[in-house]
């Protein structure tokens, strides 16, 4: 188990965006101390913490993250969908320079 302090370190999330993604439903502690309300995470966390991170550093909004997390249920998953947005992507730029062209 991580406090909240060690876990940002750990993955260099501030503690503000770890208290934020945990009132969002995101990214949620492991455990949170009823009395103190402290949160520590586990190894759990850091899977979770590690592609939440690089979905939003692709910009990716956090209601969509977190749809993802749902129905997603490993990381080939979440590779195969960031494949399929990648296509989409690929299709809206080509359109957009035709576009331009004419």
């Amino acid at each position: 188990m991580h406090t909240i302090g060690e876990f940002s370190r750990l993955t260099s999330l501030s503690v503000k965006t770890l208290r934020f993604y945990h009132e969002k439903g995101l990214l949620v502690p492991s455990v949170v101390d009823q009395e103190s309300g402290y949160r520590y995470y586990d190894s759990r966390n850091l899977d979770t913490a590690r592609v939440v991170s690089r979905l939003r550093h692709l910009e990716f909004p956090i209601a969509e993250i977190m749809g993802m997390l749902k129905e997603l249920d490993d990381d080939a998953d979440i590779l195969e969908f960031l494949r399929r947005r990648h296509d989409v992507l690929t299709q809206r730029v080509q359109n957009d320079r035709e576009l331009l062209k004419t």
